[in-house]
C-alpha cells in the first residue's frame, strides 16, 4: 500500500490563488501491518510505529539541542537557525531509511526485533551528525565557556557526551551499546 500526501501552502496574500510552495511525500507499508484481518495482530504495528516516531523526534530534538548548544560556545546569536539546519540533515538523512524499515515491516516480524533495529539505525544518523559537528569544532568550541555562578565550565566534549547518554537513555539502550 502506498501512503501519498501533497499540501500547498498559502503565500498569505488573501487575493492571490498561487500558493506559496507545495510539498509531496510518499511511503509505501504492507496493508496488513495497518488491516490486519486478525484484532490482536491489527492493533500491534500502529501503536508501536507511533510510539517509534516520537521516540525518533526526541533523538531530533537532541540533535537540535546539541547543535544549539555549539552556537552558545561560539557566542552566536542565530535564534536556532544553526540548530535547524543540523536538525534538517538529521532528518534529510533518516527519511530513506525509515521508509525502508516502514516498508519492510511485516505481522509476522518480532516487533521488538524490529524496534531495535530502527534505533540502532536513528543512533547511528545521530551519531554521525553530531560527530561532524565535533571534528569541526573551533578553538573556542574546545575551550569552552563558564555555563553558570557556580564557574562549570562547559565545552564541545562535555555537550556531546551529555548528547550521547540522552540519546542512550531515549532509545532505551544500556551503556551505550547497539
Amino acid at each position: 500500500m502506498r501512503l501519498t500526501t501533497v499540501g500547498l501552502i498559502n503565500d498569505g496574500n488573501a487575493t492571490s490563488q498561487s500558493p506559496a510552495a507545495e510539498f509531496a511525500d510518499e511511503m509505501q507499508i504492507n496493508a496488513d501491518v495497518l488491516f490486519d484481518p486478525n484484532p490482536e495482530k491489527r492493533l500491534q504495528w500502529p501503536k508501536r510505529i507511533e510510539d517509534t516516531v516520537e521516540m525518533t523526534e526526541k533523538v531530533g530534538a537532541l540533535v537540535w539541542y546539541f547543535a544549539n548548544h555549539i552556537m552558545e560556545l561560539r557566542g552566536v546569536k542565530d535564534d536556532g537557525a544553526f540548530a535547524n539546519r543540523v536538525s534538517a540533515r538529521f532528518y534529510e538523512r533518516l527519511n530513506r531509511p525509515f521508509r525502508e524499515w516502514l516498508a519492510g515491516l511485516t505481522n509476522n516480524d518480532e516487533r521488538d526485533e524490529k524496534v531495535n533495529l530502527w534505533k540502532r539505525t536513528a543512533k547511528q544518523v545521530a551519531v554521525q551528525t553530531a560527530d561532524e559537528l565535533l571534528n569541526s569544532a573551533t578553538p573556542q568550541d574546545i575551550r569552552g565557556r563558564v555555563k553558570n555562578a557556580d564557574g562549570d565550565q562547559h565545552n564541545i566534549f562535555t555537550y556531546y557526551r551529555i548528547f550521547r547518554a540522552s540519546v542512550n537513555k531515549v532509545l532505551g539502550i544500556e551503556g551505550g551499546k547497539s
